[in-house]
């Protein structure tokens, strides 16, 4: 799917912030995925 994707480099944009990063990257990606 093109969503997990998006979830990955999502994830490669916020690798400064390992915790948080996982949280907002579904966030975003799901605005995104909209």
């Amino acid at each position: 799917m093109w969503l997990r994707k998006c979830c990955y480099i999502v994830n490669l944009n916020y690798l400064g912030f390992m915790v948080l990063e996982r949280g907002w990257a579904a966030i975003d990606c799901l605005i995104f995925g909209l």
